[in-house]
């Protein structure tokens, strides 16, 4: 028997289908901690983004485990520094969104 997620573990009302047509900046198909996370780097961007998901949010592995987001390109930053120079790494390494409101 499989348990509900923490994050499904609360009362949620989904979303109707997507019935008519719609104009936006962007698309972003999932919503999980990826798709969730970059909706909200394009909104803070001034983006119209609009967010597809086929079930529930969170509903699939990103609700059942930590995501594993991380910053920069998801390397050693000594290694990014060998292949890329120490300024492209550290910049690359400094680029994150502050978090969606």
């Amino acid at each position: 028997m499989m348990t509900l997620s923490y994050w499904l573990d609360r009362p949620y009302t989904p979303h109707p289908p997507l019935e008519a047509d719609i104009t936006a900046d962007a698309v972003v198909i999932g919503a999980g901690m990826t798709g969730v996370g970059l909706s909200c780097f394009l909104r803070e961007r001034g983006l119209k983004t609009v967010v597809l998901k086929r079930g529930t949010i969170a509903g699939g592995v990103t609700g059942r485990n930590v995501g594993f987001l991380v910053s920069g390109l998801g390397e050693h930053y000594a290694r990014s520094i060998e292949f890329w120079g120490r300024e492209p790494a550290a910049a690359i390494t400094r680029l994150q969104s502050p978090g969606c409101t």
